[in-house]
């Protein structure tokens, strides 16, 4: 059932888990798909977390994009958990699949926070706004506009967001 390459990989992986004290179940999935295997695997164990080594064929972006839409088939009833590819010559990249809170950059909660106080103080809301009223209306609209007759607009706002993250001297 192993090739050469797998019978050393598995050896490796003992071995190295043997120095570090660590116990090690390694687990064979035979699939047409890595990726579908992959997270079906982890599903099924209700796994936290799910840890590859990068791909020689893609970047870690699009590894974890196509994680992601693997994890977007299973059925029903899934189990969200974490991604983690690992590289000997750069840090490990990071990816949530499945609902989960969002990482923001601390100009967005600034800019959210003023938007509340702005709503709450000046616009009569009150204690009755909180922050999460303000991101599910903002949300909503963005939705309302992708389904709408703004949707070419709203793209290309996210389109000048992804280019602005991208430049080196971008916050």
């Amino acid at each position: 059932m192993f090739s050469d390459y797998e019978r050393e990989l598995f050896s490796h992986v003992v071995e190295v888990a043997e120095k570090e004290g660590k116990p090690v179940e390694l687990l064979v999935v035979p699939a047409v798909n890595p990726f579908d295997a992959m997270v079906h695997a982890a599903n099924t164990l209700r796994a936290s977390r799910l840890v590859t080594g990068v791909s020689a064929r893609m970047e870690s972006d699009e590894l974890a994009r196509r994680m992601g839409l693997a994890w977007q088939n299973l059925p029903e009833g899934r189990n969200a958990f974490s991604l983690e590819i690992i590289s000997p010559d750069r840090p490990s990249v990071f990816v949530n699949l499945g609902p989960h809170p969002p990482r923001m950059w601390p100009e967005d909660v600034d800019r959210l926070h003023e938007i509340w106080l702005e709503l709450s103080e000046t616009c009569g809301l009150g204690s009755r706004l909180h922050h999460r009223d303000v991101v599910g209306i903002a949300l909503r609209r963005l939705q309302r506009d992708l389904t709408g007759d703004r949707r070419d607009a709203a793209v290309e706002d996210l389109q000048k967001d992804l280019r602005r993250e991208t430049k080196p001297d971008s916050p």
